[in-house]
């Protein structure tokens, strides 16, 4: 058995990667090619965080500052201000992480075709933004609603 071990550990000695001049080019382009597309889609994973952390954020501060009206305050009018002001931020996150990720499509999109590439990526990031864009959306609208604090 031990003179079995003894040739395994030969084996594994006569076994050697290939000499830096020995590696292909384009292997070596793909490498960086697939390196520069992990970045780009991890640039939009980061994205998404941001987002849906200021979103988590201004929600609890609308909430926060809803329970701060005195009773005084905390009419229909004073209540329907306070919403519309944070919807209207809320609008201003969404249009800047909309402008964002259409950057980071327009990366994703020239490097693919630098490198003759499959263009299903940039649309399944487009769909999966869209996708998930809506349902928080969804979420966020349908808390609102009941509260009564919007309608549909």
């Amino acid at each position: 058995m031990e003179s079995g071990d003894a040739s395994t550990d030969t084996d594994h000695e006569t076994t050697a990667a290939p000499a830096e001049d020995e590696t292909d080019a384009p292997a070596q382009d793909l490498t960086d090619y697939e390196r520069k597309i992990a970045e780009i889609i991890a640039d939009a994973y980061i994205l998404k965080g941001e987002y849906v952390l200021a979103l988590e954020a201004m929600y609890s501060e609308a909430e926060a500052a809803l329970s701060s009206l005195s009773d005084g305050e905390n009419n229909d009018a004073a209540v329907a201000a306070l919403v519309s002001d944070y919807l209207s931020r809320a609008s201003s996150l969404e249009r800047q992480c909309d402008s964002r990720i259409d950057t980071i499509v327009f990366e994703l999109e020239q490097l693919i075709r630098a490198h003759g590439g499959d263009s299903q990526l940039v649309d399944t990031l487009i769909e999966t933004y869209a996708n998930e864009k809506a349902t928080k959306k969804a979420w966020y609208i349908s808390r609102l609603e009941e509260k009564g604090l919007i309608s549909s």
